[in-house]
């Protein structure tokens, strides 16, 4: 501070002086904008991490429960492909655990092919059944029932459960009904599971909006559907499940704690536009403005969204905070940055001012800003070192989450070893008192429950690989290759294959056992997925490169579809063309095994020729 007078060469500077403290002013508004604008970008990011963790919850919960609603629909399919004929007590009693776990279920349905000729038979036959005045019939204006006009074929609801008040009565065809056609085409002409458009039902005298899905099953599906049906690839029926989507949204976002998140779920096609299906309740206070909400959260960029699959169409979910996440989640730091910054935009103006006719001072005040600036630079640096402990801790809560995947699954195998084993016991001590049909029902329950033991061996095996790594030797790759080639011998003769290997193999750094587990998967894959009539030809094969060693495993099988090529080494992935024993989790293991000693795998394939198979491994 100036203490005295200014005198002799300490005169104050005229107006040229001062343009230094008008530099230095003008360069710490800016520092101070620039330091605003930069901690609010970082508050913003941070903000935008958290909501999208956050809302992401909620739309990951609604898919999982539309998939789990569509099992149940897929459950039925599958217990009508293993019955030779379903009778009506018999549907009721197989849906009636369907009812009572999903509670969005509006109804559960069965409409099985019928044809001009079978019609008066049916009728009667069902009335008969029924006691009352069952018909055939379309839906006309309003929802009126009109008796069915004559055409080659009907597909007339038989079975519905519950039905009380069934949002599908009895004998409606689907075929003449707009709001089910489209979605019926559908799954008729594809071959798969299909969804309508949403339409409004009524539901405890209430309005809701629904969405219906059907899933063609062909006689082809039906287990020995007789020498007189038609032929394999005709329509034997369909089965139809309507869901209440607020009820199902709503239960699935129960278990989602996203409270503090605005949902809203469309749809959006096929078809134009897109239109509301659910909307959950403002959670705004008293005195609040939505649309201020909605403006500062759109400012913000604080808004999620995720496409939502249900058969053939795609729903969107959309998220948006609440007043009170917004307000929970403001931040002052940017203001409190921004008013430091102002105020030693101030102080060293005043300071550069004061100092201009005492040059003297200049060296110490520089010395002392600088002293600011480092400490300013140490705090950057703390909040660096916070953001990376931040990451260190979600690392381990990964690894947590891994290990608690393997424990649930080495859990779970031991009720399946007493199932299976009581399950043999019981086949072994009374298989002579049960009829042809409980010896089936038995036989499922012993192969469901081997297919689930191997599933969760696997799943183990992933988790081992993911969590514990083989400790790395000098590997000599030839006798890992014919320790897997012996290991597969029953295989390998068994299906008349054979098997090309060269006689020199390198030397790499591997776990040994990691790496006899991915050629032994890559073999048994090329022998499983062989072509029907051509013996399988596998060749095993390597080159040098640059920076390790590239190996190949060759096939002549059915190949591999150009848009499975992605997805093969994901979890429970496996090709539809061909139906060979496994989980689906082998080549998921190999990636994670080639990826963690530092190499990359692929494969390249073409229909009908074969495929191969590749991965390197890095020298050292």
């Amino acid at each position: 501070m100036i203490s005295g007078p200014m005198t002799g060469s300490a005169r104050a500077p005229g107006t040229r002086g001062y343009r230094p403290a008008g530099l230095v002013f003008l360069l710490s508004l800016l520092l101070s904008i620039a330091a605003f604008g930069g901690t609010r970008h970082a508050e913003n990011r941070r903000r935008k991490s958290e909501f999208k963790e956050l809302a992401a919850r909620p739309a990951a919960a609604v898919q999982e429960r539309i998939g789990l609603y569509l099992q149940e629909i897929e459950s039925i399919g599958k217990f009508y492909a293993a019955s030779h004929f379903v009778e009506r007590r018999e549907f009721r009693g197989f849906v009636q655990g369907s009812l009572s776990r999903r509670q969005a279920i509006d109804v559960l349905a069965w409409a099985p092919r019928l044809t001009q000729a079978e019609r008066a038979a049916f009728e009667a036959a069902t009335q008969k059944e029924l006691g009352g005045s069952f018909r055939v019939v379309d839906l006309g204006e309003n929802g009126r029932q009109v008796p069915a006009a004559a055409r080659p074929t009907y597909y007339p609801v038989w079975y519905a459960e519950p039905a009380e008040e069934s949002e599908l009565p009895l004998g409606v065809d689907l075929e003449s009904t707009p709001v089910y056609l489209e979605a019926f085409s559908k799954a008729r002409d594809q071959h798969a599971i299909a969804a309508t458009r949403p339409f409004v039902l009524t539901y405890n005298g209430e309005n809701q909006v629904g969405v219906a899905v059907m899933l063609p099953i062909y006689y082809g599906d039906v287990l020995d559907s007789g020498p007189t049906a038609p032929n394999a690839h005709e329509l034997y029926g369909v089965v139809v499940g309507l869901f209440r989507i607020n009820d199902l949204v709503d239960e699935a976002l129960e278990s989602a704690r996203a409270r503090r998140a605005r949902i809203r779920l469309y749809d959006a096609g096929p078809g134009k536009g897109r239109h509301l299906l659910y909307a959950r309740p403002r959670l705004a206070g008293a005195g609040v403005n939505e649309e201020e909400v909605e403006e500062e959260a759109s400012a913000n960029g604080l808004g999620y969204s995720a496409a939502v699959e249900v058969a053939d169409r795609r729903w969107v979910i959309e998220c948006t905070p609440t007043a009170e996440y917004l307000a929970a989640t403001a931040s002052w730091t940017p203001w409190v940055v921004l008013g430091v910054g102002l105020l030693f935009t101030g102080l060293l103006t005043a300071y550069v001012v004061s100092v201009l006719g005492r040059a003297a001072w200049a060296g110490q005040l520089v010395a002392e800003r600088t002293a600011e600036l480092s400490e300013t630079n140490t705090r950057l640096q703390d909040e660096i070192a916070e953001r990376r402990r931040a990451e260190e801790a979600l690392t381990a809560r990964n690894r947590e989450l891994e290990s608690f995947v393997y424990t649930a699954s080495h859990d779970l195998r031991t009720p399946l070893v007493s199932i299976e084993g009581f399950a043999r016991l019981l086949e072994e001590e009374y298989a002579d008192r049960l009829d042809t049909e409980g010896r089936e029902y038995l036989g499922r329950v012993r192969a469901n429950a081997t297919n689930m033991n191997a599933l969760l061996s696997d799943l183990l095996e992933l988790s081992r690989v993911t969590r514990s790594g083989e400790p790395k030797e000098r590997v000599a790759v030839g006798e890992v290759v014919a320790k897997a080639l012996q290991e597969l011998e029953p295989f390998i003769a068994e299906s008349g294959a054979e098997v090309k290997a060269p006689e020199e193999f390198p030397t790499v750094s591997a776990g040994p056992t990691r790496l006899r587990q991915v050629f032994t998967n890559l073999i048994s894959n090329a022998l499983k997925f062989a072509r029907e009539g051509a013996p399988p030809r596998v060749e095993i094969a390597w080159e040098r490169l640059r920076d390790g060693y590239r190996f190949e495993i060759r096939d002549n099988g059915i190949g591999i579809p150009e848009e499975y090529r992605e997805q093969i080494f994901d979890l429970f992935s496996r090709l539809k063309e061909k139906d060979v024993p496994g989980t689906g989790i082998g080549l998921a293991i190999v990636k994670r095994i080639v990826e963690g000693h530092g190499g990359k795998i692929g494969v390249e394939s073409k229909v009908g020729e074969g495929s191969r198979f590749w991965f390197t491994l890095p020298e050292g």
